[in-house]
């Protein structure tokens, strides 16, 4: 055979070999890269589920914190107008204290109070309201002390060993709740 015969042969068999190396390589790349999309595309909807897991975990948390800003501020704002409730209030018992009804109210008080410890019970009065009381005729002692700036009395037994509170103060500190519930159950 003569030389030419066997290079053309030669070269006719290695482009056979080449094609055939280059279509597997093909194959294979086809494969490489279909593989290589379908990972991606795992990875993609891995990061997107993350992604909108995390922004509804951010939303959540962004509603909460606004929900407890807004809760806290009405909180606020309802302690402020329990404040000036009260404070108007502590206003309201000043103009009363001095008034006819005043009087009249405290030695029904004193009275009831005096009844319930008994015989020989005493009045501790505000200076200020000892004079009125005698000239309303009170049936038992009075006796003048700074008991309350708001008014009122504290009544004992002859001993001491039974109190009662009828200070304006007191009256309020014990019906402190009752009120605030009555000025929340206005607001809300």
């Amino acid at each position: 055979m003569p030389l030419e015969e066997i290079l053309n042969r030669i070269e006719s068999e290695t482009q056979k070999e080449e094609e055939a190396v280059i279509l597997q390589s093909r194959e294979e790349a086809k494969k490489i890269l279909a593989d290589a999309e379908k990972q991606a595309d795992l990875i993609y909807d891995s990061f997107r589920r993350r992604a909108i897991e995390d922004a509804d975990a951010m939303k959540r948390r962004m509603i909460s914190s606004s929900t407890l800003e807004g809760r806290m501020r009405l909180e606020k704002a309802i302690e402020d107008i329990e404040n000036e409730y009260l404070q108007k209030l502590t206003e309201r018992i000043a103009e009363f204290k001095g008034s006819e009804e005043y009087y009249s109210f405290l030695k029904r008080k004193i009275e009831v109070a005096s009844d319930m410890l008994g015989p020989g019970s005493v009045a501790y009065v505000n200076t200020a309201d000892e004079r009125r009381l005698k000239e309303m005729g009170i049936s038992f002692q009075v006796v003048p002390m700074d008991v309350d700036p708001l008014g009122g009395a504290i009544v004992t037994t002859s001993d001491g060993k039974l109190v009662v509170d009828l200070t304006f103060k007191e009256i309020l500190r014990e019906k402190r709740e009752k009120i605030l519930k009555l000025v929340r159950d206005s607001i809300r």
